[in-house]
């Protein structure tokens, strides 16, 4: 016997022992993951179109372009991000889910350094149009690639963090613009923020491609039985499922409050208020500050008292924002509401996967997701139009943050409508995620 343990560990003690190396694989993964995605969100968000809202005054001045076509700018990138929500779902199981992240995280960065040596408006358009393709393609996948790797009861904070990736990115970006605007100018500052991005990415895709995520889509099909394969009957089943309507709409009108009043609060407070840059830098790290850790303080909330009353209080924190902006009444007012914003903003963006997930097999949640996707582009689309339109109608940016109000009301009007996750609509009681078959 003594010769037995001397030479090896005691077969139940290695027994036991398993377990325990597993769960603390399980989350060591989970946080390397949650962090890379993280990453890839500040990239691909933060540090593309929501850098362009803050940069607008002075690529404005440089280039040559005004509020309705900074208004068609912000209209493309949606349009962009509508049309990669039509079509990821449908191509990211064939191309590879971790091969279509890390693509459009490596073609956001060109379209980046695209805008540091952009001239006209023209190279606007299309490079805004690549940007948004690539935020929707770097964010549908994951959704498919957490409900297969992350536990059920972590989800939503996994998911909270990843989306306040574009709040670290918002957070760097107001800091930059701030202090190295005048120095540098805003071409330079494109050009360092992709680079910034390089090196995030460089080390992502090696513990990517060391770990098998970029292999994820073969390991998820060959776990999916026949019977559950995606077919047109299936795909119209989840498409007609009262839960999957109701986040929907839900998304769609998200679309239109947000969208509007982050594209143009730079703009407001700066040349029609008259405040300073600083102000306005001050405010997108304040919305990026509370958003690194709003979006896991809901999602805290959402794994423990649900998803639905965590979103009532990100459509409620919306609802004060945006009125604090109309009335803005002084400077501390604008960034209480820049605050709120980046609490509501960050964490809803996390709350609508976290709840596909927790409701639908991975199948379906590509599906849903990319569905959602889609009407919350479309919606985004028609809410930067709206805005450029409105300002060159009334002179001022009033009525958009009016409109952001009342959409926010709505919203969590909508959400006393919403079913607890994790229940089938033809289910009453005991969670069970609804599949594609």
């Amino acid at each position: 016997m003594h010769s037995e343990t001397a030479q090896g560990v005691d077969p139940l003690q290695k027994e036991h022992s398993l377990p325990l190396e597993s769960a603390h694989h399980g989350l060591l993964k989970t946080i390397v993951l949650t962090v890379i995605f993280a990453g890839f969100i500040g990239i691909t968000y933060g540090f593309s179109m929501d850098l362009f809202s803050i940069l607008i005054p002075d690529m404005m001045k440089s280039i040559g372009f005004n509020y309705v076509e900074t208004g068609a700018v912000a209209g493309i990138a949606r349009f962009g991000f509508l049309l990669a929500s039509l079509l990821v779902g449908l191509l990211a199981p064939t191309i590879g889910y971790g091969r279509t992240i890390v693509g459009s995280v490596l073609l956001s960065l060109c379209a980046q350094i695209g805008m540091g040596v952009s001239h006209s408006v023209g190279m606007l358009y299309v490079l805004a149009f690549v940007l948004g393709v690539c935020s929707s393609a770097v964010y549908v996948p994951m959704v498919a690639v957490v409900t297969k790797s992350i536990p059920f009861q972590h989800r939503a904070k996994v998911f909270g963090i990843i989306s306040s990736g574009q709040s670290y990115a918002d957070f760097a970006s107001g800091l930059l613009v701030a202090s190295l605007l005048p120095i540098i100018g805003w071409r330079n500052i494109w050009v360092f923020i992709a680079v910034l991005g390089v090196a995030i990415t460089a080390f992502s895709i090696l513990y990517l491609f060391r770990h098998g995520i970029i292999e994820m889509p073969v390991e998820l099909q060959a776990n999916i039985p026949d019977s559950d394969r995606s077919g047109v009957k299936k795909r119209l089943r989840v498409i007609s499922n009262p839960q999957s309507m109701m986040i929907w709409l839900i998304m769609l009108a998200s679309g239109l409050s947000t969208y509007p009043f982050q594209t143009y609060i730079s703009p407001f407070v700066r040349d029609e208020l008259g405040f300073s840059v600083n102000l306005a830098g001050g405010m997108w790290s304040a919305i990026g500050f509370v958003g690194m850790w709003g979006g896991f303080a809901m999602g805290f909330i959402a794994d423990r008292a649900g998803i639905r009353t965590a979103l009532t209080i990100c459509f409620l924190a919306m609802l004060v924002s945006s009125l604090l902006v109309f009335f803005h009444l002084n400077a501390t007012s604008l960034m209480a509401a820049a605050a709120l914003y980046g609490l509501a903003y960050f964490s809803m963006y996390g709350l609508f996967p976290a709840y596909i997930s927790k409701s639908f097999d991975p199948a379906a949640s590509t599906t849903v997701f990319g569905v959602g996707n889609v009407l919350l582009g479309l919606s985004s689309t028609l809410g930067g139009f709206f805005g450029g339109f409105a300002k060159s109608v009334f002179g001022t940016f009033h009525p958009v943050y009016l409109s952001v109000s009342v959409v926010s009301l709505g919203l969590v009007l909508l959400t006393l409508f919403l079913k607890r996750e994790g229940v089938n609509s033809n289910a009453a009681g005991t969670p069970s995620p609804v599949t594609a078959a």
